[in-house]
Parts: structure tokens; C-alpha cells; sequence
């Protein structure tokens, strides 16, 4: 089950990480993360984006750490791009690699200009198992994570407000994420994070619409996250700089840990391919 939580809880978040900066084409935006659980430093988190003016690209790593790393290894990898236009984004391709002690698996959506989508997944058959839980009409005219939380920060860079309704599908389950605006909320210093002062604090829903296989209240998903958001990295829009969420298994937050702006070509290669 812990393994299943922090699987949950990076779905929401890293795709929060990775889509929350409008960076120039050439440079892409490099965020560090720690899960800190009851006192546990529990998983690392590294998350990049480069976004051109109609364009956006996603890569991720999560791998948990310490004893509950020990307990349960496990690593996250991915990536998303797709096309972006005015008020409007448009997901080409979502893909990730999960691998823990005992098995690896790897992902693919692919995203069709009449709203539908193509699944692929190795070992063979999983995705069709998955799609069995969810069926095509839910699929339809849906973002994988990473997009939806793009486009949730570009809706804040455009109005200012991080307010929404965004349908989503990770090629297993199927959930809506209402975003709302909570308001100013500044953040103390803490050894934890290398972040204080002013923030915006937004509150993110989880609404589990079908393929969770527990309980509609667990899952490894929380029901609710709450964001604080910030500018970091030579001013540039707002990112993630704080996550709180709570879930069966208990607290769970997200600190960040470093921010810094490169070159695009600096991406390891191995992890461009690591969910081809």
C-alpha cells in the first residue's frame, strides 16, 4: 500500500511540478523535491520542463528513499509533450516507466485529433485490463497528468486564478481535478525547503470517477492537496514550492529543495528514452 500511495500522490504532484513554468524553448526548467511522511525523508522528485510558445515538454524522476525505500523500492519515470494554442493545450503523448523490486512496466498514451486516445503498455495486456475498468466514453476528450497541470498554470499565468475543471486519465484511472483559488498564504522558513516568503495557496480536489481498485476513500491518492505557489528561478511564473495531502495512510508533504534554469540539451539521454 505505501508503495500505491506514493505512486498516487506523485501522479498529482509532479505533473504539478513540471507543467508550472513557462520557460524559453532553448532552456528548460529544473525542480527538486522531497516527500517528507511522519518525520521520514520518503521519496526525491525531480521534475524539468522546456515550453516554447506552442509547444511543451515534460520529463520526471521519482524513486523513494530512506527506510521506506528500503521497505519499498520504487521508481517513476516519464514524460509528456503536446501543443499549446491561446487559451487551449493539446496533449500528443504521455509515456512512463514504474519499476519496484519485483516487477517494471512500462506506459504510453497516445492522443488522436477527434478527442480519443490509443494505449500501449508492456507487459502486454495490461492496458487492455485497464481499459476494461474505464470505459471508452470516459476516456474521451481527457488530459494524461502532466497536461492537466500544465494547463492548469497556464490558466494562472493568462487570469491570474487558479480556478478549474480538468478531466483526467493516467491509462488507468479516471478523475476529474477541480482546482480552486484559496487565497495569499506566505510561507515561514524551514530548514526543509530552500523557500520562504509570499505564496498563493490553491486547493486541488480529487474526484475518483473509475479504475481505483480500493475503497473510493483510499486508493493511495489523496481526496485533497492543497498548493502553494510561488516564483522561483530568475522570477519566472509560479511554481509549486509547497504540497500538503492527506490519505489513509497518513500526512504527507512536499518540500522544494532546489530550482535552476539550463540549457534543454542537458537532459540525460537516458531518461528522454527511460518510458519509450
Amino acid at each position: 500500500m505505501t508503495r500505491v500511495l506514493l505512486a498516487g500522490f506523485v501522479w498529482i504532484f509532479v505533473t504539478g511540478t513540471a507543467g508550472s513554468a513557462a520557460a524559453a524553448a532553448s532552456e528548460r526548467l529544473v525542480l527538486s523535491y522531497e516527500l517528507w511522511k511522519g518525520g521520514f525523508h520518503a521519496l526525491d522528485l525531480e521534475a524539468g520542463l522546456s515550453q516554447g510558445s506552442q509547444d511543451y515538454s515534460v520529463d520526471f524522476v521519482a524513486r523513494t528513499r530512506g527506510f521506506i525505500g528500503w521497505l519499498y523500492p520504487y521508481l517513476l519515470e516519464g514524460e509528456a509533450d503536446g501543443t499549446l494554442g491561446g487559451a487551449s493545450l493539446r496533449p500528443n503523448r504521455f509515456a512512463t516507466l514504474a519499476r519496484s523490486r519485483d516487477d517494471e512496466s512500462r506506459r504510453a498514451i497516445s492522443y488522436l485529433d477527434n478527442g480519443s486516445l490509443r494505449t500501449w503498455s508492456d507487459p502486454p495486456g495490461t492496458a487492455e485490463e485497464d481499459e476494461e475498468a474505464v470505459p471508452t466514453t470516459m476516456r474521451q476528450d481527457t488530459l494524461d497528468p502532466a497536461s492537466a497541470i500544465v494547463a492548469v498554470i497556464d490558466a494562472v499565468t493568462r487570469n491570474g486564478r487558479c480556478d478549474g475543471a480538468y478531466p483526467v486519465y493516467d491509462g488507468a484511472r479516471r478523475y476529474d481535478l477541480n482546482v480552486s483559488l484559496v487565497g495569499p498564504s506566505p510561507l515561514a522558513p524551514s530548514r526543509y525547503s530552500t523557500y520562504s516568503g509570499p505564496a498563493t495557496l490553491c486547493r486541488v480536489a480529487v474526484d475518483k470517477l473509475s479504475g481505483f481498485r480500493d475503497k473510493p476513500t483510499k486508493g493511495g491518492m489523496p481526496a485533497v492537496i492543497k498548493v502553494w505557489l510561488a516564483s522561483v528561478a530568475d522570477t519566472r511564473p509560479a511554481v509549486p514550492v509547497r504540497l500538503e495531502g492527506e490519505s489513509d495512510l497518513g500526512s504527507l508533504v512536499i518540500h522544494l529543495v532546489n530550482a535552476k534554469v539550463e540549457p534543454d540539451s542537458d537532459i540525460p539521454m537516458q531518461r528522454r528514452s527511460a518510458a519509450r
